[in-house]
């Protein structure tokens, strides 16, 4: 028995989208040119790189069960270290949070993500990528089929349709096959539609959602349960949307990129 008398009893939060290489801090990561990220890519590959990673990751996630939250819905990090991680608290060797992961999300070339995914230009390379997920027992399915804010190099950007329909169809076909969910990141009213079209059970960050999308959601027959739920991830587009550049460390094209997705987002 615990003695309460006094004490308040907070039940345990859940995350329900996060990266656990990051801790909700600003960075100017994304801000640095492609040749810079690609060089910065092959460190991280090192075991030194990806060492560092691991404690990262061990960190935010300890300092997330610390504030209250137990459970994490990880929405793809590098080389599989979330996994890593997530089967090191089930074995009772770390002390953490519950970890819902993805491991390795699956981008275009050139697409939203590209530092944490396979790059996948086809059904077939797509098929390919899920096929390895399934190998490593992630617990769901992560791809990116819209552009983001992050990464953004021009206003509009964020937000535009990346995978064709065929490749979200793909995944979507494949990771069913396996018993597995598809989490897809989605930015802008024709991405989502796209997404749903596709068969994806969940739209992760959300934009504008018309009349004629929400019969889709509620009834999706390519979905694996029959239906698709949306992940409003409020609080990550008002941040950069509100805050000042200063605070969250982007650049004029992402904070315009990040105004428009927080409108569609939240209005």
């Amino acid at each position: 028995k615990v003695d309460l008398k006094g004490e308040f009893v907070l039940p345990g939060l859940i995350n329900a989208h996060c990266h656990l290489t990051g801790s909700g801090k600003p960075m100017k990561l994304m801000n640095l040119s492609d040749k810079t990220l690609e060089k910065l890519t092959k460190l991280l590959k090192t075991p030194l790189g990806k060492k560092i990673l691991s404690n990262m990751m061990k960190n935010n996630a300890s300092n997330a069960l610390n504030a209250g939250v137990t459970t994490l819905r990880t929405m793809s990090d590098p080389f599989y270290l979330d996994l890593k991680l997530r089967d090191k608290i089930k074995k009772g060797k770390l002390i953490g949070p519950r970890l819902i992961c993805a491991g390795m999300g699956i981008c275009i070339t050139g697409g939203h993500g590209g530092m944490m995914a396979y790059t996948a230009d086809s059904p077939t390379e797509v098929k390919k990528a899920i096929r390895k997920n399934l190998r490593k027992e992630v617990d769901f399915i992560k791809i990116l089929s819209t552009g983001g804010v992050m990464d953004s190099r021009k206003v509009g950007e964020a937000g535009r349709p990346q995978m064709t329909i065929e490749e979200i169809e793909t995944a979507c076909f494949e990771a069913h096959r396996g018993g597995l969910l598809v989490a897809t990141h989605c930015e802008s009213t024709h991405g989502i539609k796209e997404a749903l079209l596709g068969g994806v059970d969940s739209i992760e960050h959300g934009a504008k959602i018309t009349d004629d999308l929400v019969p889709l959601f509620k009834n999706n027959p390519k979905s694996l349960r029959g239906f698709t739920t949306l992940t409003s991830t409020i609080s990550a587009g008002m941040g950069m949307a509100v805050l000042s550049k200063e605070e969250t460390k982007i650049t004029d094209v992402k904070k315009e990129n990040a105004v428009l997705i927080e409108v569609g987002m939240i209005n």
